[in-house]
């Protein structure tokens, strides 16, 4: 109510001040020139007056207030960007060039677009200004892009400003950078999900994605191999040579192991020396295709530092829905498989639903499963 007293009271000065002015102008044209100069002359004082008043801050308090918001605009850490109802810069604060670069000469008359680091969809913007136009404001996180090209996340507020008849007058915009918060959250979310050493999904993550596969497999009916892997007498390496060349061995062994798979399926680290890896629409065929790729790939020799490691591989496969139809039992017979040779002294035994077949590859591989595929490296048995 004192908003709209205020502007009447405004509106009103000026509109006597006005009037002044024209009886100022009647009187030093149209009367005798002395009188009407003296007329004039107090039409014309008076005129200034009213317009003084109208036009002058109503107190000492608002010219306060005013100073006080000059001085949060120009030292705000934030940045600021005033529109006007066209989208076109108006006017940006030192924040803003700090942040993104830009200078206020090359921000002003331009549309804030210039940001834009593509990597929102036009979806994206359409709804926030679907948003800003129906509830006034909208606020959230995106990608820009700085003057220099690299980009930066952000927090952003975008507000509409109405004049008393609704129409729009300014958009304020105001940003704060959090490049660097957003890289703690990727940090920490990588620390819960990756494994440290190799960078694959940890046992989080696979249970998620395979949990994810075997959901997919059961709606498509397709088939899904788990297979488990690990490396023969890696301790003797990590007792010999140290951690060091154990650890840099077991990088190399997942960027070969990366190389064998397709890009959708998951390459999981569980610890030590042991991997796990799902193939999702993948047969017994392909499995066995994959273990052999596999089994070739880990017995070409490894340069660790000033070491040639030669190394052999035991990899265990239960296949969904021959094996198990959940996660947990599909890794418990794959694992069984993995170890079995071990647990027999390498010697194998026949298993329920096939033959056993023995073949001795220059890798040394021994690989398990309920199939008989076409070559092996190593030897191949039935799931216990």
């Amino acid at each position: 109510m004192s908003g709209r007293r205020g502007r009447f009271r405004r509106g009103t000065g000026q509109a006597i001040a006005a009037l002044l002015w024209a009886v100022a102008l009647v009187c030093l044209v149209w009367t005798w020139p002395p009188l009407g100069a003296k007329f004039a002359l107090l039409a014309a004082a008076l005129a200034q007056l009213f317009w003084w008043r109208a036009v002058k801050p109503r107190s000492g308090r608002e010219l306060e207030r005013m100073r006080l918001a000059a001085t949060v605009f120009k030292h705000s850490r934030e940045g600021v960007i005033i529109a006007d109802a066209d989208h076109n810069i108006v006017m940006v604060n030192p924040a803003f060039t700090t942040i993104t670069g830009y200078p206020e000469s090359e921000a002003l008359g331009r549309n804030p677009r210039m940001l834009s680091s593509g990597m929102q969809e036009a979806a994206f913007y359409r709804e926030m200004w679907e948003a800003i136009e129906r509830e006034g404001s909208w606020r959230g996180e995106l990608w820009n892009r700085r003057r220099d090209g690299s980009l930066y996340a952000e927090s952003l507020s975008i507000t509409r400003v109405a004049d008393d008849d609704g129409q729009t007058r300014n958009y304020v915009s105001i940003f704060s950078d959090i490049t660097e918060r957003r890289r703690a959250e990727q940090q920490i979310q990588r620390l819960a999900h990756y494994d440290l050493l190799t960078g694959l999904p940890n046992r989080a993550l696979l249970v998620d994605r395979a949990t994810q596969a075997l959901s997919l497999a059961r709606r498509t009916e397709a088939p899904l191999a788990l297979m488990f892997l690990d490396l023969d007498h890696f301790k003797e390496i990590n007792d010999t040579l140290g951690h060091r060349v154990g650890d840099l061995l077991l990088v190399a062994v997942a960027e070969r192991l990366l190389s064998a798979v397709r890009e959708h399926d998951t390459v999981s680290r569980q610890g030590g020396d042991e991997f796990v890896i799902i193939l999702p629409d993948t047969a017994a065929d392909g499995a066995a295709h994959v273990a052999a790729k596999i089994c070739q790939l880990i017995a070409e020799p490894f340069e660790i530092e000033q070491h040639s490691l030669q190394v052999t591989t035991s990899i265990g496969i239960a296949m969904f829905p021959g094996h198990a139809s959940d996660f947990d039992t599909l890794a418990r017979a794959a694992d069984a498989a993995m170890t079995a040779p071990r647990r027999a002294g390498d010697k194998l035994k026949g298993g329920r639903g096939g033959d056993v077949r023995e073949d001795h590859g220059p890798g040394g591989c021994s690989v398990r499963d309920r199939w008989e595929p076409a070559s092996w490296q190593g030897s191949v048995q039935e799931v216990p």
